[in-house]
């Protein structure tokens, strides 16, 4: 993928994961809104790998609780990539803090468009070129 479309827009690739369909359908819409060229989900922890096999985003979007299992190789493989990481989960941010601490974003679940526009903001600053 090209850095940048032919109007200076800097172009950005999104992954959810969330394995509750509806969730996941819901935040890959509300991130093509956002201008997401390239959004991609999966429902589980091997999907998510088996898709950063082939492709890294620039963003992605991961509920904590996967079939009650956490995340953790996936969200530091992810990192180690250079990838922007929001983690979404209806509750253990203390969890999350010990075991990220300020190199993830905490989004409270459900999440609002209020908290889906301040992430993506926050995260990815420079849209333009």
């Amino acid at each position: 993928m090209r850095e940048f479309d032919e109007t200076g827009r800097r172009k950005w690739s999104a992954l959810v994961v969330d394995d509750e369909f509806f969730i996941a359908f819901d935040l890959e819409e509300r991130l093509r809104r956002l201008g997401a060229d390239d959004v991609r989900s999966a429902c589980t922890l091997a999907d998510a790998m088996a898709s950063m096999s082939e492709w890294t985003p620039t963003l992605a979007i991961v509920d904590w609780r996967l079939a009650g299992s956490t995340p953790v190789k996936l969200i530091e493989q992810l990192l180690a990539r250079a990838v922007r990481v929001v983690i979404s989960s209806g509750s253990h941010r203390s969890e999350i803090d010990q075991a990220f601490g300020d190199r993830v974003l905490y989004v409270q679940k459900p999440v609002s468009d209020e908290a889906l526009d301040q992430a993506v903001l926050l995260l990815l600053p420079a849209r333009r070129a």
